[in-house]
């Protein structure tokens, strides 16, 4: 693959980012979804929400949080905040611990945020859910 091909070099960061396995979106400064990988699609789709053939592109995850938080979802405003506070520059991260179970199954996450460039004027951040619920099961364990 030729670097200066940048359409070779697109889908290279489409296929880098879909070979992850944690869920990733790139959110731009307004909270619109620029980016998601496979992951984050296929989570989606096997927790209720759109097939993982849905495009999420255009969509507004701070909104989304929004909505989350008008239901009283106290994780999802501290993300909303997290988030604002990168993208604004007020902080250079931002981390969260946050419990996302099912009816199926109790779960947990940790959410980052990362500023995708430096600078005082960031245009976007990288977020990142990983899933930390086999940490959190031997805790509960090793507490019994």
């Amino acid at each position: 693959m030729d670097p200066g091909d940048s359409g070779g070099v697109t889908a290279l960061v489409g296929n880098v980012l879909d070979a992850l396995l944690d869920q990733i979106a790139v959110v731009d400064r307004d909270g619109v979804i620029l980016a998601v990988n496979r992951a984050w699609r296929d989570f989606a789709a096997a927790n209720g929400g759109p097939p993982a053939t849905a495009r999420w592109v255009g969509l507004n995850y701070l909104s989304v949080c929004g909505r989350a938080t008008d239901e009283s979802d106290d994780d999802a405003s501290a993300a909303a905040a997290g988030i604002r506070a990168v993208l604004s520059g007020e902080a250079s991260t931002f981390e969260l611990e946050y419990p996302c179970h099912s009816p199926a199954q109790r779960r947990w996450f940790q959410m980052s945020v990362t500023p995708l460039t430096g600078g005082d004027d960031v245009p976007a951040v990288v977020i990142c859910h990983h899933d930390i619920t086999p940490g959190r099961l031997l805790e509960e364990q090793l507490r019994h």
